[in-house]
């Protein structure tokens, strides 16, 4: 009797709340963050394109998963969709995927040139999140060529 007590009063203390998950999965995750962010600066109709989808969940945004590893290929399919964020996480920031370097690099190199611009970043311990917003006045390529 006194152990079914007990676990009667323990038992409800130790289970979580959907609330207390998502509170300490935001503490965890720097998607979240970044797609907080991305809902609260930018209008619904925003479109975004990242590896990881679960970004277009915590920014409340529609979203275009990253289709290639070549860089001037995924930025015209995402001109070519009105995309006007690309999200670089740790998913996304890959040893094995030049993608998100060679884009850091012609930000740096290219500067209010370049065809992308960082407008946010987000810093969660050893992992961060970049907001890359599209340029489109910047791109002399619009379409890629046709393979016939």
């Amino acid at each position: 009797m006194i152990i079914i007590l007990v676990l009667i009063v323990i038992v409800p203390m130790s289970v979580k709340t959907v609330g207390e998950i998502r509170d300490e999965a935001k503490y965890a995750n720097p998607y979240f963050p970044a797609g907080e962010w991305i809902k609260n600066n930018t209008p619904d109709s925003t479109l975004i394109m990242a590896r990881n989808p679960e970004i277009f969940f915590h920014a409340l945004r529609r979203g275009f998963r990253m289709p290639s590893e070549d860089l001037n290929r995924t930025l015209i399919f995402a001109l070519n969709r009105n995309i006007d964020y690309i999200i670089f996480g740790p998913i996304e920031i890959d040893k094995r995927n030049e993608l998100f370097f060679e884009a850091y690099d012609e930000v740096s190199r290219l500067g209010s040139k370049s065809r992308l611009k960082v407008v946010h970043t987000v810093e969660m311990g050893e992992s961060v999140v970049y907001i890359l917003q599209l340029v489109p006045e910047n791109f002399k390529v619009k379409s890629l060529p046709s393979i016939d």
